[in-house]
């Protein structure tokens, strides 16, 4: 079976790094990646050249009084300009990660029920985030803490098992949720397991 050899600029994580502490070969990075969006590849360029051209404009307006560069210390404080861009990557990031790995309880559902077999291929004993609207908030007989989610099916819906119990005791049936958790495969509901509840993704 032939591995999928992933090109150095492939690497999302690397080249955000590279994007801030050495931004040429991040600029590099970022438009030769197959697996950045290109909204962002523009979105990055912008706020790399605003924070140069913003720099430039903090060094014409130091005055006359500098020292030579062996004298002046080491300043690794990060500008504001700095910080922002490091934030609007991390959560850039954080949305296209939650997008790529999200699925509708509705989609779930639909999966199972036109294919189990393939269903479970994709999805049972993976980690996932599933987002949908309360439909129950209960208890199995075993005592387990579990919310189903509606999926738009007469009979199944996706049943998450949740182990924090305060948090589940300020939900409320229609509310809409996103939790993480491990698919178990089809037993009358989709069931997911060790799930957590999770900041929906339009509030990130």
């Amino acid at each position: 079976m032939e591995q999928n050899k992933t090109k150095w600029y492939d690497n999302k994580v690397l080249t955000n790094i590279l994007l801030i502490l050495f931004f040429p070969v991040g600029l590099y990075a970022l438009w030769k990646s197959n697996t950045i969006a290109k909204w962002w590849k523009i979105t990055a360029t912008i706020i790399i050249a605003l924070t140069v051209l913003a720099n430039l404009g903090d060094d014409k307006n130091s005055g006359s009084s500098e020292i030579s560069s062996a004298e002046q210390p080491l300043n690794i404080e990060l500008t504001q300009a700095q910080r922002d861009s490091i934030a609007a990557v991390e959560r850039a990031n954080m949305i296209e990660e939650r997008k790529n790995a999200t699925i509708s309880a509705g989609d779930l559902v639909s999966s199972y029920t036109s294919n189990e077999v393939a269903a479970d291929n994709n999805f049972k004993g993976k980690k996932f985030y599933v987002e949908g609207y309360i439909e129950s908030i209960g208890k199995d007989i075993l005592d387990d803490i579990y919310v189903t989610l509606k999926s738009g099916d007469l009979i199944r819906s996706v049943q998450c098992y949740i182990e924090d119990q305060d948090k589940v005791a300020q939900l409320r049936k229609g509310q809409k949720i996103t939790v993480i958790g491990e698919c178990d495969g089809l037993m009358m509901n989709v069931l997911m397991k060790n799930c957590k509840l999770v900041t929906n993704k339009e509030d990130l």
